[in-house]
C-alpha cells in the first residue's frame, strides 16, 4: 500500500499545471475508481473442456479408426 501513498501523494504536483476545473474532474474520477470499489476477488473461470468436446473427440477418433480399418 505504500506505493498507493506516494501516487496519491503525487496526484496534486502531476497535474498542477491543468485548470482547477480539470483537476476537479480528474479527481472525481479517480476518487471513484479508487475508492468504494468492492474488493471481492472475481470467480475463476472453470477449466477443462466445454460441454459434448469429449464426445466429439471420442466420435471422431471411432470415425478415423473405422476408415483406417476399412482401408
Amino acid at each position: 500500500m505504500r506505493w498507493f501513498a506516494l501516487e496519491v501523494k503525487a496526484l496534486d504536483p502531476f497535474i498542477a499545471s491543468l485548470t482547477t476545473d480539470q483537476q476537479q474532474k480528474l479527481k472525481e474520477e479517480l476518487a471513484n475508481r479508487l475508492f468504494g470499489q468492492d474488493r471481492v476477488a472475481e470467480e475463476k473461470p472453470v477449466r477443462g473442456m466445454a460441454p459434448g468436446t469429449v464426445k466429439e473427440i471420442a466420435e471422431a477418433v471411432t470415425d478415423a479408426v473405422q476408415t483406417v480399418g476399412k482401408s
